[in-house]
């Protein structure tokens, strides 16, 4: 599977949390996502994984954006 990640940006509570940022992720990668308390690294997560509204960007796994993969 691979995760592309595409200008994405995330706010929670009015607040930016994450400014429009891009990567990707290959098969048989590691991403680690590291930083201090209250940064975002949690909304990151629970955005990649669907749980989350973005505010802006695109998330694609394996190509396909939640919408195509019935989410």
């Amino acid at each position: 599977m691979s995760l592309r990640v595409s200008n994405l940006e995330l706010e929670a509570g009015g607040r930016r949390l994450v400014r429009p940022i891009s990567f990707e992720v290959a098969d048989g990668e590691i991403l680690a996502v590291r930083g201090p308390s209250g940064v975002g690294k949690t909304t990151l997560l629970r955005t990649l994984a669907w749980l989350e509204p973005k505010v802006t960007g695109r998330v694609e796994l394996d190509g396909m954006t939640p919408g195509e993969m019935g989410g």
